[in-house]
């Protein structure tokens, strides 16, 4: 049976417009040009070379004539001549260079901070008696000298990058949003870098510029091709979209996993106490008034003092709870809800455990609970797990958050991820409680608790972590009754007043603004590639980022304080920042600054005299 075969043609204007890949060995005719090119795989239409054959050999010599016979019969021909050697063939076209890969998506932006609540009402004060002339104040004690500075601790050792790797497909596909939660195929003759379960980033090129379209996923197949072994397919699970659009050409980049935690620094030596101040000389009693006639004296009221109110709950004294759990959990049946299991208190003041995972919050308020969970997947295929907060027995509205577990690699290697949630909510009677619960797809998937290790020595790894803190709540309890009082006698006339004291700063005790108090932020300008933020100009600091990347250093910050860094990018847009060593991140990933030209990203940081803790919320227009 004869064959037909066709080749991929169309004018050379269109071929140029759309610039395709070719696969390797695939040829492309411009009908208009008559002009041929063959794909490598690799290199785009547009830096292919045209395809020339090369030129003919020269003809051979012709044989000489054989000699005649004798009359009568014909004599036998002369041989043929040899045939002349083949033209040499045409040079092959060089290869193109490879795509760049894509940039990185930026980070989400944080969830804004629950607001405060209002401060209790005070007791009203207990009337007072008319005071005698106040002495002169002595003069202050001098200082005590400020106790030497700890050691800093050693710092802890780096966490290990995650991998990345790049793959190039040749096919033409049209993503749109309705491709979330479907398998895509993609082609390509390369399989050297992945495997199923791969988180992956695909992007679309064209004329060798990545392209704002693409996708998020996860690789569920690679299958390769019985016809051609170099040819394989990867099957993507799509999990989220970057952009919408048609490309012939796709770029893979596989999202490496998170470099593991590096090792707590060796705390620093404690600070030798300073030595007391010596006490101030006590200031000269002031003059006594002129007593004054002696009224009738009363019959003397009986005293009694009204009981002392508790005092109420709020500021150093919020409520707090932290519990974890050191067992394995097994899901049970795929379809049905069970909790998620709490055994242990590693401390707490308002809360309690009941049962085996209820919290009890013994006192009504405004608390954030956090709750972080180690799941395990063992099975080949990709799974999920859904987690939501009871209370009071009823599912909270709006608390399910769903999880993928990635396949295992092999029998020995699972599938691991971590949640993490944070809720804030208000309790609204004593001994409220609440519930985790979750639910997943599969019997695979389960809870995982792993004890201490010993190569390198490490604490052991809960299995369930719940935490909860008072966010707002200050209040103080009821004043006593005060007793009766008897008449009083007449008073003689006030003495003069003493002079006033002055003010000594650092000041010890409690300051009460009645209106608003702020800081002035100072404005700082264009960032360099390396600039000092002095926390002594200010609390609060604005700079704009002028270099590719700008490395922040941090000076004369002070233990218990909190700073705030609004930063700028410029009319050019994805300029970086390197922060300083001592900045942490919750969950320990760093952020991205806001790529696009002219945003705003805050930071705000928190100070133990060691380490910055770092908070965020970005992408401001």
């Amino acid at each position: 049976m004869a064959y037909r075969i066709v080749l991929r043609q169309d004018t050379a204007a269109n071929w140029s417009e759309y610039n395709p890949l070719l696969l390797k060995g695939e040829f492309g005719f411009e009908e208009d040009t008559n002009k041929l090119k063959l794909g490598d795989g690799v290199t785009l239409w547009n830096s292919l070379p045209y395809f020339e054959p090369g030129p003919a050999g020269t003809s051979g010599t012709s044989g000489s004539s054989g000699s005649s016979g004798t009359s009568g019969t014909s004599g036998t021909s002369g041989t043929s001549g040899t045939s002349g050697t083949s033209g040499t063939s045409g040079t092959s076209g060089t290869s193109g260079t490879s795509g760049t890969s894509g940039t990185s998506g930026t980070s989400g932006t944080s969830g804004t901070s629950g607001t405060s609540g209002n401060s209790g009402t005070s007791g009203t004060s207990g009337t007072s008696g008319t005071s005698g002339t106040s002495g002169t104040s002595g003069t202050s004690g001098t200082s005590g000298t400020s106790g030497t500075s700890g050691t800093s601790g050693e710092s802890g050792t780096s966490g290990i990058n995650g991998l990345g790797y790049k793959v190039v497909c040749a096919d033409i596909k049209n993503i749109t949003s309705g491709d979330i939660g479907n398998i895509l195929d993609f082609t390509s003759y390369d399989n050297s870098a992945y495997q199923p379960g791969d988180l992956v980033r695909v992007v679309g090129y064209n004329a060798g510029i990545a392209q704002n379209v693409g996708i998020l996923g996860i690789i569920d197949d690679i299958t390769s091709d019985g016809g051609n072994p170099e040819l394989f397919t990867y099957s993507v699970l799509v999990t989220d979209l970057i952009a919408p659009g048609t490309l012939g050409i796709w770029i893979f980049s596989i999202l490496g996993n998170s470099g593991t935690s590096g090792t707590s620094g060796v705390s620093g030596t404690s600070g030798t106490s300073g030595t007391s101040g010596v006490s101030g000389t006590s200031g000269t009693s002031g003059n006594s008034g002129d007593s004054g006639t002696s009224g009738t004296s009363g019959t003397s009221g009986v005293s009694i003092a009204g009981p002392t109110g508790a005092t109420g709950a709020g500021g150093s004294l919020g409520y707090y709870g932290n519990f974890v759990d050191t067992t394995d959990q097994a899901f049970v049946s795929p379809g049905t809800a069970q909790m998620v299991r709490i055994n242990t208190d590693l401390g707490s003041t308002g809360f309690s455990l009941s049962g085996t995972g209820t919290v009890v919050i013994e006192n009504p308020g405004t608390y954030t609970m956090i709750y972080s969970i180690q799941l395990v997947n063992v099975d080949n295929d990709i799974h999920y797990a859904d987690i939501w907060l009871r209370y009071m027995g009823s599912d909270y509205p709006d608390s399910t958050t769903r999880f993928f577990i990635p396949a295992r690699k092999n029998s020995s290697e699972f599938g691991y991820t971590v949640a993490t949630v944070n809720f804030v909510g208000t309790s609204i009677n004593p001994n409220d409680y609440v519930e985790l619960w979750w639910s997943a797809d599969s019997t695979s998937v389960s809870i995982e608790y792993l004890p201490a290790g010993t190569s390198p020595v490490t604490p052991a790894t809960p299995s369930v972590i719940s935490t909860f803190t008072q966010v707002m709540y200050t209040q103080l309890g009821p004043t006593g009754a005060t007793g009766a009082t008897g008449p009083a006698g007449s008073t003689g006339p006030t003495g003069a007043t003493g002079a006033t004291g002055t003010f000594i700063s650092p000041y010890t005790g409690n300051i009460q603004i009645n209106g608003q108090s702020w800081v002035t932020a100072d404005v700082n300008g264009n960032t360099t590639s390396s600039t000092t933020v002095d926390w002594d100009s200010g609390n609060i600091q604005t700079f704009t980022l002028n270099a590719a990347t700008t490395t922040f250093t941090f000076s004369n910050g002070n233990a218990g304080a909190s700073y705030i860094l609004v930063i700028k990018q410029n009319s050019a847009g994805s300029q970086l920042i390197s922060w300083p060593a001592s900045v942490t991140w919750s969950g320990g990933s760093t952020p991205t600054m806001t790529s696009a030209a002219n945003r705003y990203d805050v930071y705000t940081f928190i100070y133990d005299g060691t380490k910055y803790f770092g908070s965020y919320v970005q992408n401001f227009i």
